[in-house]
Parts: C-alpha cells; structure tokens; sequence
C-alpha cells in the first residue's frame, strides 16, 4: 500500500502543537534587509523577558510569531494583532521556562530512550519514517537535534506537572459521597465492631491501654487480654473472655449499647462496659465504610475524549467559543486530528497527555452539561463548543457500550473524575505560584513604549 505523505509545512505546524519552537538566528538575519550588521545584532539580542537566570530574546520571540502566523495562513485564517500574539507567546514561553527551571530544581531527568519513543511516536501519527521526518523537519526550517530537545524539555514539563501537581491530590472518601448525593445515589455507612467478654475490670484496662490505636482488630484485641495481669483480689484466677467480630452492620442493625454514640466514635474507639448479671462486655469499633448497594442494572459507558479551554482576561468566552468551533471545523474536514489539537490546546493536564482521552466514563459523576451531551453524541461525532463550570469543551464519544455500576466501580469512577477537575484547578494554582515566586521580568511592552523594540 503507497505510504501517504504529510507535506513538509503541515507537519512543521503539527509539530507546533508539541513544542515552542526556538529562535533560528539566520532567518531573523536575512528577514533584516539592509540594515548593518551592528544594528541587526542588537535587534536579535534584545531581551524581551527575564525569567529566573534565563532571558527570551526578540529573536525567540519573532520566530515563534512568525510560526504561528504561517500556520494560522496555512488554514486561511485571520492572524490577530502582532502585538495580542506576542503577549500570548511570551506568557506561553515564560511558564515553560519556569516550569524547565523547576523540574531541573526538583533533578527530574529524560533519558535518550525516552525522547527516541516520543519521536517515534510524532512519525507514527504523521504516517512517516524516522528519516522521513527528518527530512521533513529539516525541510521546514526546523533541525532535527532542535526537534530532540525541545521534545526534551516538553517531557520534562509533562513529568514535572505529574511529580508535582497530579501525584499531590488526594480525594478522601466524604468528597466521593457527596459527589454520589448530588448525582442521586443513596450512600449507606456501615461498621465493624468486635465484642469483647471478660472481667469488668480487665475491660477497663484493656481500653485504656489500647484505645486509639490506629487499625486495630481481634487479634490485638485477644494479645491484649492475655497481656494483661489478673487483678490483685481473684488469686491468680482469671474471668472467662472472649472476642469475636461482628459481620458489617448499618447503623439500625447495631447493638443498642453502642447505636446511640456511634455517630461519635471513630475507628479504634471503645463503647461502655455493659456489667449485667451474666457477665461484662465491651464493643469496640473496628472499621467504617461508605458503601452502595451494588446494583445489576446495566449502564452505558462511553469512550470519550475532549478538548477543554478556560475563558481569560485575554481569551473571552465568545474568543474561546470561535476557537473551538474552528477547530471542530478542522476535525470535520480532515485537516487536523482531535488528538493533536487536544495535546496543544486543552487545558485539561490530565487528558491532554492522551490526546483528550478520558478513557471509558459513565455519564454519572460527570457535569451535567457534559453528560447530556455525552448521551445524545452520535459516535464519532464532533459535539460542540458547549460550555460547563469547568470551561468550553468540545467532546467526541468514539464507542459505547453497556456495564454494570457495582459499588466498588462507581465509586472508583467518581474518585477519578473528582480527580480529574481537582487537577485543573491545581495545575492553574501552581502555575500562579510559581510564575510569583521567582524573578520574572517582561520588558517587551516598556520597549515598545520607548520605542525601542523592533520585531
């Protein structure tokens, strides 16, 4: 079967989506007319930015613009004003570096075989060989072992991001039952306790030396009567004792000794002694848990993936919403995969490592405006731009299928979307404060002022 090519310029935009691409000193010079050489080395050694003990340069800068615009041509649309793209490239431009500097802070490392995969990869997608991109790339401006370390520095960002952000969420059990409740399904709270028979006495003890211990059960329960001495007045004659686990109950199931205060204790805790005339005993509180019933009826899941896009100060709602109807338009028409353009534009850290993949979901657990949309989505559609409290999305569903929604199932689900939109909102918190806690300096907008830059 003829291999079909992708023509040189696409795939240099296509690989855009990946990388910020660096200055390329000799084609600022020859773009510089007939100025002097004096005159054309200050234009490209203008700093435009200072960030940490790193600069960006007028010529970075101009290079990526120009990238962008060739692109934006490409597809025959409107490039905005030089100087939105620049304040958009630089802040762009800015956070990776801060990003770079951290990771290499934090002695994050990307070894050869790593970059050899991830450059396999972009030839895979472009329907090429190793050699066949590298021509290609070449070709288009953009040298190979630039290519290699720029991949570098975007895997780096990527193992950062995940070290630093996504492996610090935690989601504790209480946000997973309210998260259940608003979607309507009932949550039921279960205990776990051991009874315990032995001397009133020896029950006392027993409680205050073990009370609290973080996971206890029988057994300790058990090493802990027999470690204790008999007390001074029963001649070394010991009451009968014993322990034994109670099965999972709900709260109205309980013993009635310990159903009124059970609200009150926690994993660990003991109840009264109960000292009747046949004997004492003691409950003591073993293990809780939330639990749904599991349930036999079927539920769709869909295999879905997204582009999510924050609305900003720069990029407002109705900017975000044209952008996304724009890249819905290249999608349906052929000109650019979903998966590229959700690994440049989606703001989603998690989903836009996978190219926008969300893997198989249920509707349950998911916005309600994303759910809808999910249901009534022909496979392999396109729907949107809609929007959510999250964003502007655009959402294709490529498969579905019918599961079951057991407990354990339901919850891990809901666990991994309540994931998902916390680490939105943390990669934004902790872009914020690293961009605030190191020296960042942006002086393109002073030198247009004064007159000074030239692009």
């Amino acid at each position: 079967m003829r291999r079909k090519h992708v023509p040189a310029a696409r795939l240099c935009f296509a690989l855009a989506c990946f990388v910020l691409a660096p200055a390329v000193a000799q084609e600022s010079r020859s773009e510089s007319g007939g100025e002097s050489e004096s005159a054309r080395y200050e234009t490209l050694d203008r700093i435009v930015a200072v960030v940490g003990n790193d600069t960006i340069t007028r010529t970075e800068l101009s290079a990526q613009a120009r990238l962008f615009a060739r692109e934006l041509a490409a597809q025959k649309k409107q490039a905005p004003p030089p100087e939105v793209l620049e304040a958009r490239l630089i802040e762009q431009m800015v956070m990776e570096k801060l990003q770079t500097q951290e990771a290499e802070r934090l002695g994050i490392q990307v070894d050869e075989l790593a970059i050899d995969r991830a450059m396999e990869d972009i030839a895979e997608r472009n329907k090429m060989t190793l050699e066949e991109l590298r021509r290609a790339t070449e070709k288009g401006g953009i040298s190979y072992t630039e290519l290699r370390e720029r991949m570098r520095s975007q895997i780096l960002i990527r193992r950062l991001i995940q070290q630093a952000v996504v492996n610090q969420i935690s989601v504790s059990a209480k946000e997973i039952d309210d998260e259940l409740k608003k979607q309507n399904f009932e949550v039921k709270r279960e205990y776990r306790f051991a009874r315990i028979d032995a001397d009133p006495r020896a029950l006392q003890r027993l409680r205050d030396e073990l009370e609290g211990h973080p996971g206890l059960n029988a057994r300790d329960l058990r090493r802990g009567l027999r470690g204790l001495a008999p007390p001074d007045d029963t001649d070394g004659e010991r009451a009968p004792t014993k322990v034994r686990t109670l099965k999972w109950l709900a709260k109205d199931a309980l013993p009635r000794a310990v159903r009124g205060v059970v609200d009150a204790m926690r994993d660990g805790t003991f109840g009264p002694v109960i000292d009747k005339r046949g004997g004492a005993h003691m409950y003591v509180l073993l293990e809780t848990r939330d639990n749904l019933p599991d349930s036999d009826a079927s539920n769709t899941v869909y295999l879905t993936r997204h582009i999510l896009i924050r609305p900003n100060v720069i990029d407002e709602p109705d900017i975000v919403e044209r952008r996304l109807a724009r890249m819905r338009r290249d999608i349906e028409s052929g000109e650019r995969t979903f998966e590229d353009l959700a690994r440049r534009h989606s703001e989603d850290p998690i989903s836009r490592l996978k190219g926008g993949d969300l893997g198989w979901v249920p509707a349950e657990g998911m916005a309600p405006e994303f759910a809808e949309r999910m249901r009534g989505a022909a496979l392999g559609e396109v729907v949107g731009p809609f929007s959510t409290s999250f964003g502007l999305h655009l959402l294709q569903v490529l498969d579905a299928r019918e599961g079951k929604s057991g407990s354990s199932e339901l919850r891990f689900r809901v666990e991994s979307e309540i994931r998902r939109r916390k680490s939105v909102d943390e990669l934004r918190r902790w872009r914020i404060e690293l961009r605030n806690s190191r020296h960042v300096e942006v002086r393109l907008r002073r030198l247009r002022e004064r007159g000074e830059d030239a692009s």
